[in-house]
């Protein structure tokens, strides 16, 4: 499988990696978890044929995704025997449309060849391996083995994904190590974390992989990848925060200020920014949901309910990943 690993797959592929699954509703009347088909065309920047060697079909969607008025919603599609087209009818609507049926495959990212891939570009010893089919902490960190980086120094690897969600417990994992690691993370960004251990380094998988791919031929030259920190990137500032009698007043770069009026809504956002300034930024919905319970007397069921009345919070507060919220600083895109 090494021989497809193109870097224009591979940069796709890592996308497929880094996104989360979908439960999807199939054609055998229960849901199952996967990448649809509409998603991945969505997510990856080359052909799908192309990836079909690191996917595998995990069954086929009842519902085909459609553009509506108020944003994309799924359709029922009609399944019959032997027919490689089905159909569906969007709402609104009394026409029928149809769609091939690999149209709706349901597919799973084979992961464990990914990783094994990835070890063999860094050159990892077949033996060192085991980590990949037993993750550290499951579908968050692997273990790929050991590899020979600057000047010859063996260096522990590991892949991460999710890793700004995850990083503090990644650190408590690996606290005490003792010899050089290294951390690849799937993300497209290093994320802003201070409290990593003396003898762990993080670095963007990307960025060590794709000069191997283009430079080498797939011919690992490891003695010029570098395990320190990648170029210093800004480190994100929290915004500023005004208190304006009974209101509050959000500034965030390039935006227009917010002025929050709403007691519940100020509670949130008050919280989402002490938690900024401790480096964490992107948090769980549920903690939010909390906080803003202090003020409603009851817990919401979505974040979108703390903010009802009103659009403009979508600005200023982004979901970059499922059930999870930051401050839209721009780092944090979902």
């Amino acid at each position: 499988m090494k021989d497809v690993l193109t870097l224009e797959v591979f940069l796709s592929l890592i996308k497929v990696f880094e996104r989360r699954s979908f439960n999807v509703p199939s054609n055998g009347g229960h849901f199952i978890e996967g990448v649809p088909h509409w998603n991945l065309r969505r997510l990856v920047d080359v052909p799908l044929e192309a990836l079909t060697p690191w996917l595998r079909v995990v069954g086929y969607a009842s519902v085909i995704e459609a553009d509506l008025f108020d944003g994309p919603k799924w359709i029922e599609v009609e399944y019959s025997e032997g027919v490689s087209k089905l159909g569906y009818k969007p709402f609104g609507t009394s026409q029928w449309q149809y769609v091939e049926r690999s149209e709706l495959a349901i597919f799973k990212l084979k992961r464990d060849e990914l990783l094994g891939a990835i070890a063999n570009l860094l050159d990892i010893g077949e033996r060192d391996r085991q980590g990949i089919e037993s993750p550290l902490i499951p579908d968050v960190l692997w273990r790929l083995g050991k590899a020979r980086l600057n000047d010859d120094v063996q260096t522990l690897v590991y892949v991460a994904r999710n890793i700004d969600l995850h990083s503090r417990e990644i650190a408590w994992l690996l606290e005490h190590e003792k010899e050089p690691i290294l951390i690849l993370s799937a993300d497209e960004r290093v994320p802003v974390y201070s409290q990593w251990p003396e003898s762990v380094s993080v670095r963007r998988l990307s960025d060590v992989v794709e000069p191997i791919l283009i430079e080498s031929n797939n011919k690992p030259h490891l003695d010029e990848v570098e395990i320190g920190e990648p170029e210093a990137e800004e480190e994100l500032t929290p915004p500023l925060i005004e208190h304006d009698g009974n209101d509050i007043i959000l500034q965030i770069p390039e935006k227009d200020p917010w002025r929050i009026r709403g007691k519940r809504q100020a509670q949130v956002v008050l919280y989402m920014h002490e938690q900024a300034l401790k480096g964490r930024w992107v948090l769980p919905a549920k903690d939010l949901l909390m906080c803003g319970a202090k003020e409603m007397h009851r817990v919401s069921k979505q974040v979108s309910t703390l903010f009802s009345g009103s659009d403009v919070w979508k600005n200023y507060i982004t979901s970059p990943t499922y059930g999870h919220y930051s401050f839209n600083m721009g780092a944090f895109a979902a």
